[in-house]
């Protein structure tokens, strides 16, 4: 299941963007981002924003920065940098 929903401004805008599998009607992974949208350019787009991962294993929500756009041959292209930083241990 994957969806993706956008409110825009000229060179602004929200993205939401959710991916996920489900079986016997309950997710068994998931992947939610929030983003803030920035134009750059004509057909580039950068991102910042947060991701949260769900499912099998930890659950664990990312730092996103990133860019999206149209490359020459308008092949869509996205790259996404993540940074995650592990909670300290309570002893």
């Amino acid at each position: 299941m994957t969806g993706k929903l956008g409110m825009a401004k000229p060179f602004n805008r929200a993205v939401i963007r959710s991916e996920g599998n489900i079986d016997a009607g309950q997710f068994t992974e998931a992947r939610n981002e929030l983003l803030w949208g920035h134009g750059i350019s004509a057909y580039w787009d950068s991102q910042l924003g947060v991701r949260y991962d769900s499912g099998k294993g930890p659950e664990r929500a990312w730092f996103a920065l990133g860019v999206q756009g149209l490359a020459p041959y308008w092949l869509y292209t996205e790259a996404t940098f993540l940074c995650w930083r592990a909670r300290p241990r309570r002893v």
